[in-house]
């Protein structure tokens, strides 16, 4: 889960957890993460959409409970981390926010890729129509960035 939005931090992060691996397996590891996706005419559009299924909907015992038992064990969280940190699990499991237009999210997805992550698994509040909104707009962004190889035909 990344800790900030910072790109510097990230790619901080992503180097020791490869760091780790080497150290305590010898091995070389893929580092992936999460990321909810809102796909909208803004990011502004897309943050009063996160913010209404995420702070006015969201499932705030289940997500003080998951802290409780997992985050604040292993670690002191700030007040200030907390909150971001609850909003973020509302909203999508905890990873990196893919928010506003098709290039605003090709762009980020961009970012977490120069900062070393190797993949992203995808979450949306709406599955279905997420799916159909990022193949249609989102992928051929990154196809075109080379982020990732193009579709293959359909049979």
């Amino acid at each position: 889960m990344p800790r900030s939005d910072d790109d510097a931090e990230l790619a901080r992060q992503v180097a020791e957890y490869r760091e780790l691996a080497r150290r305590e397996s010898g091995r070389e590891i893929q580092v992936w993460t999460s990321g909810y996706m809102a796909l909208a005419d803004s990011i502004a559009d897309a943050e009063k959409y996160i913010d209404y299924y995420a702070i006015e909907n969201g499932d705030e015992p289940h997500v003080d409970a998951f802290i409780a038992e997992s985050i604040t064990r292993s670690r002191v969280v700030s007040p200030e981390a907390l909150i971001r940190l609850k909003r973020s699990l509302k909203a999508g499991t905890g990873g990196i926010p893919l928010l506003g237009e098709a290039r605003d999210i090709a762009e980020r997805l961009a970012r977490a890729s120069r900062c070393g992550i190797d993949g992203v698994l995808l979450v949306w509040m709406d599955y279905q129509n997420g799916v159909r909104q990022f193949n249609a707009h989102v992928l051929p962004l990154l196809e075109a960035m080379e982020l990732r190889g193009p579709r293959p035909a359909a049979p």
